[in-house]
């Protein structure tokens, strides 16, 4: 007897960070979701480093229960050689987390399954299919046989699981090689971030006299051409560390793991009943370490438009336009952001590896802002409808735009930029906008918002 679908309004392929945060947000949304986890794409060991800054945006987003639910380090501090210089940070400055990958997974599964969603771990997909009635999903279960249906799809599965399109290379191909160590000696409890000739590394310490170490470079690197063996192109790259030239001779425990590295994104990322999320979506450079982070905002911004284009067909381009700008947006941040940090180390051994991957410079910072300077909007400002995410929805509001806004703004807190903007006269200066918005703001936030809208450039002095 064949066995019968159950129908969701979305299925969920990929149990990993971005796939169970956007079950999360659209089970809160009233939705009903399944969320199947692929077994063989779970890392097991692995551990990844979360920033400080990262933390609490993580907080923030409701994330805290699992993070204190995964297995943790905190490193005491790192030490970071870079653009010629070495840096050494100690815990009081604010250190990194340590992560168990599986662990924090895990956790978030959990979290997910108590807020609603139905997870079914272990899974193998075995068909996805598109109709006329949604998306068919067959896939093996430990307990059997499972058959479910959606409205809409949500690709969630990595790099390299089920996609929903083309995925592009944004940058120069980089692979990444990470072992789990024998520590030869005792290792100091903190993080390693070295730069060498054509290559770079990072480096944590685990529990049991263990530490994981990753080296990033071109697939073609001598190191690996030398031989197939990719153990010994790492232990080649290892060997010529300062900090880490020990871990050369150590003893692997486990497997040693090879991935792509490079900035990716997939075109195209969202559809009328599909959207990709996380690393399905696009994928940045290791170096930014906000990988975290960006897979979390990925999936709560898809959720919302997913909500959209399933409950007010009338605003779907607006949600599938939305989406689409914060993937490229994400992909944009990260090739400027990544770019300086190659720029800097290029300044000081400029090989190609290096040279390929750096950045334009950062733009140097305008004079302060006198508060009787005169000033009036630059003329490549403008007013344009943008669709803009709103709470629980997609929907298009008047936006500021300029090429020097890294987005458009329509809302300053819960004020429409459009109200500020209303009657202001031509010219004016710092401190009468200042005034003038600061009853709709409050003092702080409307001088915050003069010097942004200074340092982007899109307030000018008078006369320009």
């Amino acid at each position: 007897m064949e066995k019968e679908e159950r129908r969701f309004d979305c299925v969920i392929l990929g149990g990993g960070l971005s796939g169970s945060v956007a079950a999360v947000r659209l089970s809160a949304l009233g939705l009903t979701v399944c969320l199947l986890q692929d077994g063989r794409a779970t890392v097991v060991g692995t551990v990844e480093s979360i920033s400080h800054g990262a933390i609490a945006v993580l907080e923030r987003m409701g994330l805290a229960r699992a993070l204190r639910r995964a297995e943790m380090i905190r490193s005491i501090g790192s030490r970071v050689h870079w653009g010629g210089e070495t840096i050494e940070v100690d815990a009081a400055a604010g250190s990194n987390l340590i992560v168990c990958h599986s662990a924090f997974r895990a956790a978030l599964l959990d979290d997910a399954e108590c807020r609603g969603v139905e997870v079914h771990r272990g899974t193998s997909i075995s068909s996805v299919d598109r109709g006329g009635h949604g998306w068919r999903v067959e896939a093996e279960t430990p307990d059997g046989l499972l058959r479910v249906g959606g409205r809409f799809m949500v690709f969630a599965g990595g790099r390299h699981g089920h996609r929903c399109g083309r995925r592009r290379r944004m940058s120069p191909a980089t692979l990444a090689l990470t072992g789990r160590f024998r520590a030869p000696a005792a290792m100091p409890a903190r993080s390693y971030v070295e730069a060498g000739a054509e290559w770079w590394c990072w480096a944590a310490p685990l529990p049991a006299d263990l530490a994981q170490i990753t080296v990033f470079t071109a697939p073609d690197h001598p190191a690996l051409k030398a031989g197939s063996n990719l153990e010994s192109g790492l232990r080649r790259l290892l060997a010529r560390s300062g900090s880490l030239a020990a871990f050369a001779d150590a003893d692997l425990d486990g497997p040693l793991q090879a991935c792509d590295a490079s900035r990716t994104m997939v075109f195209p990322a969202i559809g009328d009943d599909f959207v990709a999320v996380g690393d399905a979506a696009f994928t940045i450079d290791p170096l930014s370490s906000q990988g975290v982070v960006k897979a979390v905002v990925s999936a709560q911004q898809a959720a919302v438009a997913v909500n959209t284009l399933l409950r007010r067909p009338d605003l779907a381009s607006s949600a599938r336009d939305f989406y689409l700008a914060r993937v490229r947006e994400a992909v944009d941040w990260d090739r400027r952001t990544s770019g300086l940090y190659y720029a800097r180390q290029a300044a000081c051994m400029p090989t190609p590896f290096w040279v390929l991957r750096s950045g334009t410079p950062e733009p140097q910072a305008r004079c302060a802002l006198e508060p009787h300077l005169a000033l009036h909007f630059d003329d490549a400002t403008a007013m344009v409808d943008t669709p803009v995410l709103c709470d629980e929805l997609i929907e298009r509001h008047p936006a500021l735009t300029h090429p020097g806004l890294q987005r458009p703004i329509a809302f300053v807190g819960n004020t429409p930029v459009g109200a500020l903007l209303r009657g202001l006269p031509r010219t004016a200066t710092a401190s009468q906008l200042a005034e003038r918005w600061s009853a709709a703001l409050g003092r702080h936030a409307a001088a915050r918002f003069v010097n942004l809208l200074w340092d982007r450039a899109v307030l000018v002095t008078a006369g320009r």
